[in-house]
């Protein structure tokens, strides 16, 4: 045990060391990566702590040997024979300091270094993004679009509020704005009759969101002209892709129809009519037609508002809530997934899922956002594509939506499965949908609605992390998906070998730095001065020699693993295991052998 307490500071020494040559390296050098100014600090340390969990072992060995060469040279005050109590003694104190070093190294390699891995996929991400949002503003306002170019550019400040260039930027747009309000004419003629640009001119320098309030207030005056101008203003000002837009378009529509009623008919309502509206709500209610009931009863709450008395018809309020509450156990509104994007934490994800009748599904998400919504978790699919083919893999049908939501649905049996809405309605105003793209067959009519993957809501999570790589997986999640890989369209194997592989390093540690004992050991005999300059020369690359030789044994490993996986597919963890432990009583009774002196 003295051999290990005077050890134990060395080998503190080469991880104090290789952390800070570690984090220097990774802060003079380039990232590798574009990154913008917020992201590169985080990213730089992040990197240093990563490449220190990875050089790591090759620390440890390297301390071993040297800590135990020193402090075997100090000891050494007579012959020492083969199995002698001092060598056990010295390999248990050797042992219990390499079980330290060893489950510190799985804390951060295990706990640290993938949380810290899928940061830095993220800073990647974000930094694409930015480029993306200002890419699209500078075509935008080249191509004189200039509301759609502030719209782009407010999204490149959301990532970086200090981005000189998007603040420039935002800046010589909102001044084009201003001077496309104050000279008609523009400064190219020959695009007047282009869209974009008449209707940057005719907004005044309004945004989507003025517009529409301004429509809002002239239809509450019966001003209905004035509403219809600024909803159309709005709709034009709007993005294909903004749900204002759809808003907009229902609010233009409204007041194009009181335009070709007149509005005397509107200030004539009469309580028979109104009670007939009512029930009109109340039966779709009673047939579960649940949206066209909310746009009844949101229409009828919103005259309420135009009259201006004050008076609220309860029946009204509490069929709309009703209403409201069926509408979101079926659809999603479209405003919800305003900007969705920016807080994605997983993108490009595609699984399979395999029936047990020879079916399967082929899903593909470009992103996910995970939030919860009445105390239930639940994720934004962003882009997500679906094709459902039979057990002869004839295709039945594909389609692909732009924003799905997903929810955990408890179906027959109690299994927790995946609910995903597929089709987005507008909350102020009914006839917009977002409705999935049927690319190819049939769809039954329901699952235009309302998709069910049929999986357990757990395993998506797992999913995610699994299209990273097998090597960003947790332990326990490489425990809990090696066996569901290949019903998910993922190689068994692969997980397989990686799971094992984990398993297997904290074992080839111990038994590399048993042989590091064993060096430590045979290097502390030799006294003379020739032994000691080499020695002395030699220690610096220790370090990288270990590393070498760490790598040369991992190496090694993996081949044996993907033998074991193969000669024994059901169960190769326990012959992989069985193999290790032999290796590692092998390279005991090794260093017990060992002697000195004339012993």
């Amino acid at each position: 045990m003295t051999e290990a307490k005077r050890t134990l500071p060395i080998i503190l020494i080469h991880f104090v060391l290789g952390l800070i040559l570690c984090l220097v390296y990774t802060f003079i050098r380039k990232t590798g990566v574009e990154l913008i100014d917020p992201f590169i600090g985080g990213y730089r340390f992040r990197s240093g702590i990563l490449l220190f969990v990875q050089y790591m072992p090759a620390l440890l060995i390297s301390g071993l040997l040297v800590g135990y060469a020193l402090a075997f040279g100090k000891n050494s005050s007579g012959p020492v024979g083969r199995w002698s109590p001092e060598l056990f003694s010295c390999l248990k104190g050797a042992f219990i300091l390499c079980l330290l070093c060893v489950s510190l190294y799985v804390v951060l390699s295990e706990g640290i270094a993938p949380f810290f891995t899928t940061r830095q996929v993220e800073a990647t991400e974000r930094t694409e993004d930015y480029h993306d949002y200002m890419r699209v503003a500078a075509e935008s306002f080249k191509a004189e679009s200039f509301v759609e170019a502030e719209i782009e550019v407010n999204g490149a400040l959301q990532i970086w509020k200090e981005s000189k260039e998007a603040n420039a930027l935002l800046e010589t747009i909102r001044y084009a704005i201003a001077a496309s309000d104050k000279d008609g004419s523009g400064k190219k003629p020959v695009k007047d009759t282009d869209d974009s640009l008449m209707t940057a001119r005719a907004s005044g320098g309004l945004t989507v969101l003025d517009s529409l309030e301004k429509a809002y207030e002239a239809e509450k005056k019966l001003d209905y002209y004035s509403a219809h101008y600024y909803a159309v203003l709005a709709s034009r000002l709007a993005r294909d892709t903004d749900p204002n837009k759809a808003v907009a378009l229902g609010v233009a529509a409204r007041a194009w129809n009181r335009m070709t009623t007149g509005t005397n008919l509107v200030r004539a309502e009469d309580d028979a009519r109104l009670y007939g509206t009512k029930q009109e709500g109340y039966d779709a209610i009673q047939r579960f037609d649940y949206l066209k009931a909310y746009y009844i009863f949101l229409e009828l709450q919103k005259n309420e508002k135009k009259l201006g008395t004050g008076k609220i018809d309860p029946d009204i309020k509490r069929f709309l809530d009703v209403s409201r509450k069926g509408v979101l156990d079926s659809f999603f509104f479209m405003d919800e997934t305003v900007n969705m994007r920016l807080f994605e934490s997983a993108r490009n994800v595609f699984f399979v899922i395999r029936h047990p009748d020879g079916s399967s599904d082929s899903v593909l998400i470009q992103g996910v956002t995970y939030t919860r919504s009445a105390s239930r978790d639940m994720a934004y699919l962003r882009g997500l594509e679906v094709a459902r083919f039979a057990p002869d893999n004839t295709l039945r049908y594909q389609i692909s939506v732009p924003y799905a939501k997903m929810f955990p649905f408890t179906a027959v049996g109690g299994k927790v499965v995946p609910e995903l809405f597929v089709r987005a309605v507008s909350r102020e105003a009914s006839g917009f949908e977002i409705v999935p793209t049927v690319v190819s067959g049939t769809i039954p009519a329901q699952e235009q609605r309302i998709l069910v993957l049929d999986m357990p809501f757990a395993d998506f999570n797992l999913l995610v992390q699994a299209n990273r790589g097998a090597e960003s997986l947790s332990l326990f999640s490489l425990f809990r998906f090696v066996e569901k890989a290949a019903g998910y369209g993922f190689s068994r194997d692969l997980f397989l070998a990686e799971l094992i592989a984990r398993l297997s390093d904290p074992f080839l540690m111990l038994i590399v730095s048993i042989y590091a004992l064993i060096l430590g050991w045979k290097y502390s005999l030799a006294q003379n001065a020739f032994f000691k300059a080499w020695w002395i020369l030699v220690v610096p690359l220790f370090p990288v020699l270990s590393l070498f030789v760490i790598g040369t044994v991992r190496y090694l490993s993996r081949l044996c693993i993907v033998v074991f996986i193969g000669l024994v597919p059901q169960n190769p963890v326990l012959l992989t295991l069985l193999f290790l432990s032999c290796c590692f009583a092998a390279i005991s009774v090794f260093f017990f052998a060992q002697r000195s002196g004339t012993a």
